[in-house]
């Protein structure tokens, strides 16, 4: 018998953004869960998702590359996860504080304010995955910040 096509998941381009769509790939990985998963992203924050259970492979996000993985199907997250909650970076940096326990000194500098917020329709989301999020962002940060600080903490206890 032959093996099932792969899922392809287009993660965002930037590291924190690529933390954020982690719940969510586990949620992909859960759907699919009799297929391999294979994560297309930039170079850049490739080595996250080579850490993350249940994604069988990782490929650059370039046409090559996606092409030679085989997928018959294809998860797209958008390249920012205001897109699912709009928080403001200072809102962020507090929730994040407030998990880690520590208090930070914001320091404001004048400067390009960028794009002021993003919004997205995730009604094919819901309508072909039947997903929608299952945690909120506060528990996804939390449950976030416990992995990333586990996989830091064993890689410290591996160089003793």
């Amino acid at each position: 018998m032959s093996e099932p096509d792969a899922v392809l998941v287009v993660a965002p381009n930037w590291l924190g953004a690529a933390v954020m769509a982690l719940p969510a790939i586990a949620d992909v990985r859960r759907h699919f869960a009799a297929r391999p998963v294979v994560v297309a992203t930039r170079a850049s924050v490739s080595s996250l998702f080579t850490l993350v259970p249940g994604v069988d492979g990782v490929v650059t996000a370039e046409a090559a590359a996606i092409a030679a993985a085989k997928t018959s199907t294809a998860v797209l997250f958008p390249n920012s996860f205001a897109s699912a909650w709009l928080v403001t970076i200072n809102q962020l940096a507090d929730m994040v504080c407030a998990i880690a326990g520590v208090s930070l000194a914001k320091k404001h500098v004048p400067g390009p304010q960028g794009v002021r917020g993003r919004n997205s329709d995730n009604s094919r989301l819901r309508q072909v995955l039947k997903w929608e999020p299952s945690i909120t962002l506060e528990d996804g940060l939390a449950r976030t910040y416990a992995w990333i600080e586990e996989q830091v903490q064993n890689k410290v206890a591996q160089r003793l």
